[in-house]
């Protein structure tokens, strides 16, 4: 269970890949509100149970930060996350990409290194 009052901000992070971590339970205990957070990548970290994002709330709507564009994992891990808000998981779900093998990753990884470049070009 999450220490309601415990936040903290990330208002630059921009992707987090936790790879490899077969020993991670968890991000951070609390909320962390991370505004430019683009991608979310966590592959072989099977203890890892929660993600501890905030989530937007407008007008009793939940949404998932406007920033954010994908989750990218093996479905067992997926379906294994445990959500502090009732409508996370629902909110979250067109976001995730199943990395099935290591093609589908680099596949992924190009997808967001493309979408990265045309931001880029467009602030220009």
């Amino acid at each position: 269970m999450r220490c309601s009052s415990a936040k903290i901000t990330f208002p630059k992070l921009k992707d987090l890949e936790l790879m490899y971590l077969p020993e991670l339970k968890s991000i951070y205990k609390g909320f962390m509100l991370c505004k430019s957070l683009r991608c979310i990548t966590v592959l072989y970290c099977p203890m890892l149970k929660r993600l501890s994002l905030t989530l937007h709330e407008e007008n009793d709507q939940t949404s998932a930060p406007a920033a954010l564009k994908q989750i990218i994992g093996q479905e067992k891990w997926w379906e294994s996350l445990e959500w502090d808000e009732p409508d996370a998981k629902a909110t979250l779900q067109t976001l995730f990409y199943n990395v099935k093998n290591k093609c589908n990753l680099v596949k992924s990884i190009m997808i967001i290194d493309y979408r990265s470049l045309l931001h880029y070009v467009s602030q220009a």
